[in-house]
């Protein structure tokens, strides 16, 4: 056989080879993008960070010169001294816990300010467990839903991740609980409102008796009032009163102050704004 003829063959048999093993150097490919691995035949996402949510004692959230405190106390998170909204909190820690990185988007710091991640511009969010402090810093989101620029503080590294994280914020009345009351699962069977010289009540098989029980499962507020305007409830003399009761007799009674376009409520030692339309519908107020 002609030496260019095995020349032939053998360019043909590494083609062949070549071909053959696309589909493997594609999947190693498709591995080291995803950044992926595999322990104890178990996938295993590449995370920016781990924790275990039920171990977080604290989240500190910093922005410019303002920051919120969350602690945990008892199983619930707080606020200050008020309660927070356990829900939107653990919603929080289960997204930053479950960041998975994309790719690296720059090692450059010059580029913190561009993608938000600089101390001036993220959130820094300190997370303390019972044997980790993580400082994690929030920049921009990204252009794909549920991506964002996100490093650790004292890294200049950059990365691209995935997950779901909540609207940050470092203002306390949005970590706050708006649980003001839930009938959900009880016998509701009248409510009564008496306030600005109205008076009115519906009870258990009036016409909005369902649109009631439908409000008041839950009554969430709309916001919180501040101090001044909780120093000029505190001082008003003549406030009305909105009861709950319930089938086996027992009450539920909530302070209410009509103010214009909205109620404010006091139950607890937590002073809450209700829109008056939430119960002007049930309640026939006109």
């Amino acid at each position: 056989m002609k030496s260019r003829h095995i020349k032939l063959l053998g360019i043909i048999f590494v083609a062949l080879l070549v071909v053959s093993l696309i589909p493997q150097i594609q999947e190693v490919v498709k591995d080291r993008v995803s950044k992926k691995s595999s322990v104890g035949g178990i996938e295993k996402k590449n995370l920016l960070v781990e924790f275990q949510v039920d171990q977080v004692q604290s989240v500190v959230i910093t922005k410019g010169g303002s920051s919120i405190n969350l602690t945990k106390q008892n199983n619930s998170w707080y606020v200050g001294e008020h309660k927070a909204s356990d829900s939107k909190v653990n919603v929080m820690l289960d997204g930053l816990s479950s960041m998975e990185v994309i790719e690296t988007a720059s090692i450059n710091p010059k580029n913190h300010e561009d993608l938000g991640v600089s101390e001036e511009l993220g959130y820094l969010v300190t997370i303390e467990t019972g044997d980790q402090s993580i400082n994690l810093i929030i920049g921009k989101r990204a252009q794909v839903s549920n991506t964002y620029y996100v490093r650790t503080k004292h890294s200049d590294e950059t990365v691209l991740v995935q997950a779901t994280i909540p609207r940050m914020a470092t203002l306390g009345d949005d970590w706050r609980d708006k649980l003001i009351l839930d009938v959900y699962g009880k016998e509701l069977t009248r409510v009564d409102l008496s306030v600005g010289g109205v008076k009115k009540s519906i009870s258990e098989g009036d016409e909005n008796w369902q649109a009631a029980i439908q409000t008041f499962s839950p009554l969430n507020a709309d916001s919180f009032l501040n101090v001044e305007e909780i120093s000029e409830y505190e001082s008003t003399r003549y406030r009305g009163f909105m009861t709950l009761t319930f089938k086996d007799g027992a009450e539920e009674k909530l302070d209410i102050l009509d103010k214009e376009d909205f109620y404010w409520i006091s139950k607890g030692g937590n002073h809450y704004k209700v829109r008056y339309q939430v119960l002007q519908s049930v309640l026939g107020i006109e």
